[in-house]
């Protein structure tokens, strides 16, 4: 698999990620699942509470280890940032004026 590919697979990873670490969005898919018809077990309900309840206490520390984890691929893949792109193109701007 190329880098590319990888990379939008792992995108799309972390998106399905997120998704599932914010409590509202997640419960509103437990909700979903039932109104579909694909009821929740009472035990089963109150376990996937206790798992989503979890997941909110560390959901700052989560995302912290996720945005770091990312600027870590994006650096080995020598992703330019941000600022590095300003600063080339401050750069390219200053040569422009200086040509004309």
């Amino acid at each position: 698999m190329d880098k590319g590919k990888k990379f939008l697979t792992f995108l799309t990873l972390i998106g399905l990620g997120t998704l599932f670490l914010t409590r509202d969005k997640s419960k509103k898919f437990v909700e979903d699942l039932a109104k579909e018809g694909k009821e929740l077990k009472g035990e089963s309900k109150k376990v996937v509470e206790k798992l989503l309840n979890e997941i909110g206490k560390h959901k700052e520390f989560l995302e912290k280890e996720l945005e770091a984890f990312i600027k870590k691929i994006l650096q080995k893949m020598n992703v330019p940032t941000r600022r590095e792109i300003r600063e080339l193109k401050d750069e390219i701007d200053k040569l422009s004026r200086e040509l004309k």
